[in-house]
């Protein structure tokens, strides 16, 4: 057994050079070189060696405490021939596994260590997870803080170019600027307003139109609502919140404006697709020509567009010169010229 440890003491020194880690470099390159996968995949094959080795050892030991009962039976000499062929092969095998050993150690010895705290982060570490579900996370982490990195850098830039340049007209106070005195804004009230101003101004819009026909009503207290009867054309419900128009629906006109219990419908949209779309239209055109401080131009603006339907089933597409394209007539009009134009058509 001595000669086997002195056999086996040499091995790590019968190693190359090259291989070897240098007692007198603490720190060098090879402190501060990563271990390369060809000396992992070195170590994990000197691993298997030494399992493989110790697996074959002890397999032989229990195979001679089976055969020492059953070398009883037969003649001292097989027994000794016998037990020395079993040390042989045990000697053997333990000598291999004494290099293997020596080996593995040489091996682990020239990789270095790891020094300090690990420096992967939490994201790095979301990476090592073996779950199938979760793989595709790293990535998808990763490029939302690339995103949010380069989203930061860009507003500090916008920051300092927008906050070097002056605007003139700006509510923002700039310290740069010379101080104006400026007219304070006007304050919009147009939502208590009076009752006989807003039937004022509904009287003069009925005036200004002749085939138009507006009749205010005040169903649910001072809030007024509009019916607006196109000629024979259309019919329309506005709902008036002081002097803004807070919602619009346009049916046929033959399409009732009363429910079930006799009071005026003002939710229930039209059964014919062309005024459902006229409505929609009309919603935009309400937003379009809302001005709080110019309450009386929005509503006469809006009343003088929804006019120019009077020949909504009449007069042709401004674009196509059809009449009726999809099934259907021209149902939008032009904000400034009142033009008619299809929903596909329109500008």
């Amino acid at each position: 057994m001595a000669t086997t440890d002195a056999s086996t003491t040499g091995s790590c020194s019968s190693m190359p050079t090259s291989n070897r880690p240098d007692p007198n470099t603490s720190g060098g390159a090879m402190a501060g070189a990563a271990p390369t996968p060809e000396k992992l995949a070195a170590c994990l094959s000197y691993l298997r060696a030494v399992r493989g080795s110790a697996t074959q050892f002890f397999a032989l030991l229990a195979q001679q405490g089976e055969g020492s009962e059953n070398l009883m039976l037969f003649d001292v000499s097989t027994k000794k021939e016998e037990q020395a062929d079993t040390e042989t092969k045990i000697k053997t095998v333990l000598d291999d596994l004494m290099k293997n050993v020596k080996t593995l150690q040489c091996e682990v010895s020239s990789l270095s260590p790891i020094v300090g705290n690990s420096t992967q982060s939490n994201l790095d570490l979301l990476s090592l997870d073996p779950a199938t579900d979760k793989q595709q996370l790293h990535h998808q982490l990763r490029q939302c803080y690339i995103w949010m990195d380069k989203v930061y850098n860009y507003s500090t830039m916008s920051h300092m170019l927008i906050g070097h340049s002056h605007l003139n007209r700006s509510q923002m106070p700039n310290p740069l600027s010379v101080s104006k005195r400026r007219r304070p804004p006007a304050i919009s009230n147009n939502v208590n307003v009076p009752q006989q101003q807003v039937d004022a101004l509904i009287l003069s819009i009925n005036k200004q139109f002749q085939d138009m026909m507006l009749t205010v009503s005040r169903p649910m207290g001072s809030n007024a609502i509009v019916q607006v009867t196109l000629g024979q054309l259309l019919r329309g419900v506005i709902t008036l919140r002081g002097l803004l128009i807070e919602a619009v629906l346009i049916r046929g006109y033959n399409e009732s404006f009363l429910d079930h219990q006799g009071r005026e419908d003002i939710f229930k949209p039209s059964q014919l697709a062309v005024f459902q779309r006229v409505t929609d239209n009309a919603s935009a055109a309400m937003l379009h020509f809302c001005s709080p401080y110019l309450a009386d131009l929005s509503i006469r603006s809006f009343f003088t567009w929804l006019h120019s339907f009077s020949n909504l089933f009449t007069e042709p597409c401004t674009k196509c010169n059809c009449t009726v394209s999809n099934n259907s007539p021209p149902t939008w009009r032009e904000f400034r010229t009142l033009l008619p134009y299809h929903q596909h058509c329109r500008p």
